[in-house]
């Protein structure tokens, strides 16, 4: 999205920094159930935090702007920037008639008591400008909307089905299989953990269609105080081919210690592309060496880009 061709890799680095966000929601839960599958939380005072790696979207930050994204925003009344991540991150906290069957939601209501931010860095909050250390900023968020992407579920989809086989008698787990249900951070053995996961989420269902669209649902959330400070545009790429450089940016581990991992860079290649032989790929396999939780970014950047039509 950015001219690499013209820029020195620090410059890389620091442009995609600018578009690089943490999410985070808290809300009450006072049975400690809502982290489920979620590596990373933390769980006090009957209130559990969750996190995910977020895509940044400052007003104007995109050349030519899907249809989409303005008519969410319009619908809301939103005219501020926007974030993207992974819609997993706040299923758990929608009102009680969405959260029982989440889908595609263009009007998601979350229950009263949830808060959702995002850390940003501090040109983005224009707080570095007023003297400020140059410190990560958190910025209250609204949820907008969770959008499906259907290229990228169907890419899924047919991997888990390939040669007829189901999610259950597959070997591939979707998410973080050693995210214990039940689990408080890592209290189980990781064998039992992994065999308890699996057994849950092939009893919530079998149905690979269902799987698949739940992990690559996108969760649009509304920034406003987000400022249009930053002159960098994002022009939409041609769809990335095998061998193709990349870098990531996210930050692994979540909520667990954000100012310390926060918008951390990874590099790797595009080792392979889904479905195979298409114009425009719904998937990609990246080989890049991480720390757990910068997938996330990776995941939410190549299902927008696929929703977007690049």
């Amino acid at each position: 999205p950015l001219p690499a061709a013209t820029m020195e890799p620090r410059e890389i680095a620091a442009a995609a920094r600018s578009f690089s966000a943490m999410a985070r929601i808290v809300g009450p839960d006072p049975k400690a159930v809502k982290m489920r599958r979620h590596a990373f939380h933390l769980h006090q005072s009957g209130s559990t935090t969750l996190s995910a790696s977020a895509v940044l979207l400052p007003p104007g930050a995109l050349a030519d702007p899907p249809p989409l994204l303005a008519r969410i925003c319009a619908s809301h009344g939103h005219a501020g920037g926007v974030a993207l991540t992974a819609a997993s991150l706040v299923e758990a906290f929608l009102v009680a008639e969405q959260r029982d069957s989440p889908s595609e939601e263009l009007q998601p209501r979350l229950v009263p008591e949830a808060r959702l931010d995002v850390l940003v860095e501090a040109e983005e909050s224009g707080n570095i400008s007023r003297g400020d250390s140059g410190a990560p900023q958190w910025l209250s968020a609204e949820l907008l909307a969770m959008v499906d992407v259907p290229a990228s579920a169907d890419s899924v989809s047919s991997l888990l089905t390939y040669d007829g086989s189901l999610i259950g008698s597959s070997s591939w787990d979707v998410g973080w299989p050693l995210a214990d249900v039940n689990q408080k951070q890592v209290e189980y053995d990781a064998g039992s953990s992994l065999e308890y996961n699996r057994k849950n989420v092939y009893a919530e269902s079998v149905d690979p269609s269902t799987i698949a669209k739940s992990a690559t649902r996108i969760a649009i959330l509304g920034v406003s105080a987000l400022t249009s400070s930053n002159a960098r545009h994002i022009n939409v790429p041609p769809t990335p081919q095998r061998g193709d450089s990349l870098l990531v940016v996210g930050s692994p581990f979540g909520i667990l210690s954000p100012f310390h991992f926060f918008n951390s860079i990874s590099v790797g290649a595009v080792a392979n592309c889904l479905p195979p032989g298409a114009v425009r790929s719904a998937l990609l396999m990246a080989d890049i060496h991480c720390l757990p939780g910068v997938w996330k970014v990776l995941q939410c950047s190549i299902k927008i880009l696929v929703l977007w039509g690049c």
